[in-house]
């Protein structure tokens, strides 16, 4: 227990920290930081519970990463901006790494080969990275997430179904979640990484067919999305506003 107590302490910090960044308004006087922004993309596989992974599995989308990197130097520019009591816990922080909420962790993107197509967006509004390894960089994490995904069902050329659980017809999935995560980040430059991972996001169970404020059976549903995926990343320097 005790070999997680301090990349734990440092990760709260980094938390508190990232959301006081984005809270707090820029000025025309305040200090001008140069940090390295780091941009991913890449392939990604779904795996879902229920009918529509009985139905299809894998089904097909985008992974985006896209994060400000603020290093020991940046951090301690930035660390009278934290509460007193908080800054200690980011004096064992090596990096801090800050994502803005709007943008999407992962696009659904899968038109129907079988029975169903799926397309929508996974949004990772806090997510608390544990460091275990720093070259490569080996992560494992948790986070709040929403996910919406507009699911069709239609039946085959013959009209029948291959899995009787799916309702045919149209659902929207909305449903808020936790997440799960491990990643490895391999740094091949300077300016470019290559990264792997798995997130299991869970949710409460929606039944295909159902609507987003009931809570459905399980063998019926979606509760857990478990995602696969590769990227490209590449950082870039870039200026902003303390």
């Amino acid at each position: 227990m005790n070999h997680f107590k301090t990349p734990l302490a440092a990760s709260l910090g980094a938390l508190f920290l990232s959301c006081l960044l984005w809270l707090t308004p820029s000025s025309a006087q305040a200090d001008t930081l140069e940090v390295p922004v780091q941009v991913g993309l890449g392939p990604a596989f779904y795996f879902m519970t229920g009918p529509i992974g009985d139905n299809q599995a894998p089904h097909y989308g985008v992974r985006i990463y896209a994060k400000a990197i603020l290093k020991k130097r940046a951090l301690r520019k930035v660390r009278k901006k934290v509460p007193r009591e908080y800054r200690k816990l980011l004096r064992k922080t090596d990096e801090l790494r800050i994502g803005h909420m709007l943008i999407p962790e992962s696009i659904i993107i899968s038109p129907r080969t079988q029975d169903v197509g799926m397309f929508g967006m996974t949004w990772r509004f806090i997510k608390l990275d544990i460091p275990l390894l720093k070259n490569p960089r080996l992560t494992v994490g948790s986070g709040l997430l929403l996910t919406y995904a507009f699911i069709d069902v239609a039946l085959d050329a013959e009209g029948r179904r291959n899995n009787p659980l799916l309702a045919e017809g149209t659902t929207h999935f909305l449903r808020p979640g936790i997440s799960a995560a491990v990643n490895l980040e391999i740094p091949v430059t300077d300016a470019f990484l290559l990264s792997f991972g798995w997130s299991s996001g869970f949710y409460v169970p929606q039944e295909i067919g159902g609507s987003i404020l009931s809570v459905g059976n399980v063998n019926k549903g979606i509760w857990h999305i478990g995602e696969a995926y590769g990227l490209l990343n590449f950082r870039f320097p870039y200026k902003t506003r303390l």
